[in-house]
């Protein structure tokens, strides 16, 4: 089955046909059908690869159905037909990150499981994400948003690249667009913390972490990790102190984003100089 969207259409004079509607083509005996579509909403929406086919048009004479269905096209069985040339396409959803953002902003009275919702709308299309945000150079935090009240980072793991127990001391959303992340969960038990949990995140999926939420993170693929973080609070400047615990004695100790910045520099090196060894003839 072909997509042909509504916008696209047009006679061979230029002028357009059927504004607002969706037309599928089968390919087998060439009957098409006219369908309504409703404009994509919010920060994904639709673009197209594209080449000409030539189809006719037939009387759109109006009929209701369960499938929104409000004409059919029978071209060769129909009289006064018309030539009309269209554009054959593969849809594609677009991200809009300054849309994104401002959803998020929007739903900060609502609390973190609403933008929880935008978050999972976002992750349903990695493949727009991607192509928005740009294929990671390096591993790395990027900035997409940051507010006292709200920050939005753009994630890249190196391969094979772990993180101490840290915490947030805010709320904060976790999701993949791309690879793998492996997270432990941490309490605490005396002056120190122990294991209370896991959980493997995967293209698609997203973590829900109250403010006391310590956690530790592995990217345990051979790529780089994708994930969009969005944070309840200034991720860089919190409120109350934050803290990171020795990842083999499991001390206690203040949260340096600086140093955790210059880990996931010196993760990527070292994976690059191992590969390089590795494929040297």
């Amino acid at each position: 089955m072909m997509h042909f969207p509504d916008q696209r259409l047009q006679r061979h004079d230029g002028s357009a046909i059927n504004a607002g509607y969706i037309v599928h083509i089968d390919d087998d005996d060439f009957d098409a059908r006219v369908y309504h579509v409703q404009q994509p909403q919010g920060f994904l929406g639709r673009t197209e690869k594209q080449r000409s086919v030539n189809v006719i048009e037939s009387d759109l004479s109006r009929q209701t159905g369960n499938d929104g269905m409000i004409a059919d096209i029978k071209s060769k069985q129909m009289n006064g037909v018309q030539d009309v040339n269209i554009l054959e396409k593969e849809e594609l959803s677009v991200f809009d990150k300054d849309r994104f953002i401002q959803e998020c902003i929007e739903a900060i009275p609502e609390g973190q499981l609403a933008i929880r919702d935008i978050v999972l709308r976002a992750l349903a299309e990695p493949r727009a994400l991607m192509a928005s945000l740009g294929e990671p150079v390096q591993a790395g935090i990027q900035t997409l948003y940051r507010s006292k009240e709200l920050t939005i980072l753009n994630f890249a793991w190196a391969p094979y690249m772990s993180l101490m127990p840290h915490n947030h001391q805010m709320n904060a959303l976790i999701g993949i667009y791309a690879g793998r992340e492996d997270n432990i969960f941490w309490r605490r038990k005396g002056g120190q913390i122990e294991a209370a949990g896991a959980k493997s995140l995967g293209i698609g999926d997203i973590a829900t972490l109250g403010e006391d939420v310590i956690h530790s993170v592995l990217n345990p693929t051979g790529k780089m990790t994708c994930a969009l973080h969005v944070y309840g609070g200034d991720f860089f400047e919190p409120d109350e102190p934050r803290s990171e615990w020795d990842p083999e004695t499991l001390d206690e100790q203040r949260w340096d984003v600086e140093r955790v910045k210059r880990l996931f520099k010196e993760a990527e090196e070292r994976f690059n100089a191992v590969n390089e060894r590795l494929t040297r003839p």
